[in-house]
């Protein structure tokens, strides 16, 4: 069942950067598959059974979206780390320290409420609750906007 009423905006907003950031990683990914594919292209036609133009066209193609896939990696971390400075001016705007800590711990570091509730010594619960006030705070500043 999906999560849906109390603060939709504020985790909308926050979870911008975990889509940005795997929109990157999605495109490295990628980059990587394109060098593995020129690399065992450039083998074959180096193992001499094959050649011509066909093939010197496909290893072409294949550098030519090498590029195009760097450069659009280039603008989706630039992307990524836009919105981390947004949502990090925004989450310093919240009143109390503890409840940034969890929320930047969480959408920032991308760290599990378990985790966060061990590292700063409260229950999950307790952290939970600064979670939910953290983003209540974001809902109204949205709100404002």
């Amino acid at each position: 069942m999906k999560r849906t009423g109390r603060y939709r905006k504020a985790r909308e907003y926050l979870e911008r950067v975990q889509k940005a950031d795997n929109r990157a990683e999605k495109l490295e990914m990628r980059l990587e598959n394109l060098r593995v594919l020129a690399t065992d292209t450039a083998n074959y036609l180096n193992g001499g059974t094959a050649g011509g133009k066909a093939d010197g066209d496909r290893i072409g193609r294949i550098t030519a979206e090498i590029a195009d896939t760097e450069r659009q990696i280039t603008a989706a971390k630039e992307e990524a780390e836009r919105i981390r400075h947004e949502v990090r001016e925004t989450v310093s705007q919240i009143r109390e320290p503890m409840c940034q800590k969890v929320i930047m711990m969480h959408y920032l570091e991308y760290r599990t409420l378990q985790e966060i509730a061990e590292e700063i010594c409260y229950s999950r619960t307790q952290t939970f609750r600064l979670l939910e006030t953290g983003r209540e705070e974001i809902e109204r500043m949205l709100a404002n906007e």
